[in-house]
């Protein structure tokens, strides 16, 4: 779809330029066109002309929108906001004899370095526990029967026993943008048969050992509340993992531990030194590179560069029908509206304060509090820059473009600062808020991944389609399942490298195969499906990629199955007949 900016060059030229041509056919009828004035205020207007003609233009181009982007606002409201810039971010604490663990909650604000006068702010996603140990060194040491062993050495702060030092659980990261970073966390999930915490003398020897078992290695990176983007309540957790993968893949590469710190309180260490965490695959990791301190990390938590704020005041003049939304102290190009969190107003009869719902929630139960009045939200291609300007409306259930009786309408936002943190590289979000954690600093470990702004007009019409047209066996066929991919691989827009990947990913996905399957539930028989995929590894960037990418497509199927069904998928790999086999879903639910 064409920006703004052309609608408005090609409207401006046909009056300045047709216009002469017009008024030189017909010099009676438009005298005044034949020539281009001087005049500011004659070429002021038009300028307006152009720049009314030019909205009129896009949008009859772009089909009357209001009911495909109503439907989408209802139902698959993420299709509408933009993808806002995001990161890994690493905190280092204290290592001076401290025994507190901080913990980080979610939404926590950190801030950037200023980027052309703005600092950006991130929040983190989820809540992060800093205790005070650190990683010393990383090791991947072959052991006998063909096994190997990484292992983690673990300092505790100095002068505080590790069981004092350590968290229940231990998240672990596996930072890096290349391809052995996801290799290794995927060998740690399919590999490993046994975790180890052991006490090692300064003569290296082994004084003591504690073995936590494979199920102390759990996954939480995909669950619901581990979210990358604020997801509305409508909208489906399937389509959440697939827009975070092709978003920040990075996010999915964590590993938490329990059982660590009662382990160590069993091993009785007093010292801060030669705690090693030991984790035991039970085959050798082929053609690895060479495993460094930065191959894993603690204290890490994903970023994005989302944060609340308020809009400007609505003034609700009577005879306006729409209201634009602007966050409070950002110019356009450095603010944008990712979504409507709250709208409230004070009714002028009573004085009492009420919460406007929106019309396209599944409830209107708080529509009687507020006289019956609902806000819409609007959704349009901005007309600076290829955001997204956002406008508001009110009314009933039964007429439009009803005011609140009330003078200004207060509105809770969610926001983003645009493209500006597209220039942010590693280490420069390292700035301190007001609900950044004390004593600790922090800095992101890579570049931003940049922001996007939504696609709209033919692109928006297909991607409802396609969302609104898909089902379980729908999504068993070749086609539909790389089309629907691709509606989520919007860095493709940005990115030309993105793009090229997501082409390789999709051209090795050579078969999907379907079958009807049953197990027993708590002693009840339940159906489901058996899913098989056949990839080519040359798509992806080693086996680690694609196993990423069968643990998404896994859980989006185990999502889309029907209610009281299941879902069981199988990944094989055409070159190496590597076979990836993960146990039945439904839901969030994994059937053992």
């Amino acid at each position: 779809m064409s920006s703004f900016n052309q609608y408005f060059k090609d409207e401006l030229a046909y009056l300045r330029e047709l216009g002469r041509e017009f008024s030189q056919a017909y010099p009676m009828l438009a005298p005044m066109l034949a020539d281009r004035g001087g005049d500011p205020d004659v070429e002021r207007l038009l300028e307006g002309v152009a720049f009314l003609t030019g909205r009129l233009r896009q949008k009859l181009d772009d089909e009357l929108p209001e009911i495909v982007v109503g439907v989408a606002t209802l139902l698959f409201p993420h299709l509408l906001r933009p993808l806002p810039a995001c990161s890994i971010l690493e905190f280092s604490p204290l290592m001076t004899g401290a025994r507190d663990r901080t913990v980080v909650p979610a939404f926590a604000e950190f801030s950037s370095v200023d980027v052309n006068g703005v600092a950006c702010r991130f929040r983190s996603t989820t809540a992060t526990e800093i205790s005070p140990v650190a990683i010393a060194d990383v090791r991947l040491e072959s052991i006998p029967h063909g096994k190997q062993e990484l292992k983690l050495s673990l300092d505790a702060a100095v002068g505080v026993p590790p069981r004092d030092s350590l968290p229940e659980s231990l998240r672990l990261h596996f930072p890096g943008e290349g391809y052995e970073a996801l290799r290794l966390w995927s060998w740690v999930l399919e590999r490993t048969d046994d975790v180890l915490l052991r006490a090692v003398g300064p003569d290296g020897r082994i004084r003591g050992e504690v073995s936590l078992g494979k199920r102390s290695l759990k996954v939480r990176s995909f669950d619901a509340d581990q979210s990358l983007l604020p997801m509305g309540s409508s909208t489906f957790h399937g389509f959440r993992l697939l827009e975070e993968y092709y978003v920040l893949p990075e996010k999915f590469a964590f590993v938490d531990i329990d059982g660590v710190r009662e382990a160590a309180g069993a091993l009785g260490m007093e010292s801060p030194h030669g705690l090693v965490l030991a984790l035991r695959f039970d085959r050798r990791l082929v053609d690895a590179a060479p495993v460094t301190k930065d191959s894993v990390k603690l204290h890490c938590v994903p970023i994005v560069n989302v944060f609340q704020t308020s809009a400007e005041p609505v003034r609700l003049a009577v005879g306006r029908e729409r209201f634009r939304v602007k966050p409070t102290g950002l110019s356009v190009r450095a603010g944008e509206v990712y979504s409507i969190e709250r709208v409230t107003t004070i009714l002028r009869h009573s004085g009492k304060r009420v919460e406007l719902p929106c019309f396209y929630d599944f409830s209107h139960s708080g529509a009687a509090d507020s006289s019956g009045i609902f806000y819409t939200p609007h959704y349009a291609p901005s007309v600076v820059g290829d955001g997204v300007d956002l406008t508001v409306s009110f009314g009933s259930a039964s007429q439009a473009n009803l005011l609140p009786d009330a003078d200004v309408a207060s509105l809770d936002l969610l926001a983003t600062n645009r493209s500006h943190a597209n220039a942010l590289r590693a280490g420069e979000i390292r700035v301190a808020t007001g609900t950044s954690p004390i004593g600790v600093s922090f800095r992101n470990l890579f570049a931003v991944r940049p922001h996007v702004s939504p696609p709209f007009g033919r692109e928006l019409h297909w991607r409802v389609v396609a969302h609104a047209a898909m089902g379980i066996r729908a999504l068993t066929e070749l086609d539909v399942l790389r089309s629907v991919l691709d509606v989520y691989n919007l860095h493709a827009i940005v990115d030309r490298q993105a793009a090229r990947a997501g082409e390789l990913r999709m051209a090795a996905l050579k078969d999907i195969r379907l079958k009807p399957s049953e197990r027993l539930l708590r002693g009840v028989p339940v159906r489901g499906i058996d899913i098989e995929v056949d990839a080519e590894e040359t798509g992806f960037q080693g086996d680690g990629d694609l196993y990423l990418f069968g643990s998404v497509l896994e859980r989006f199927f185990g999502h889309y199955v029907s209610l009281n069904s299941f879902s069981r998928m199988t990944l094989s790999g055409l070159t190496t007949k590597q076979k990836y086999v993960w146990p039945a879903r439904s839901g969030s639910v994994t059937l053992l």
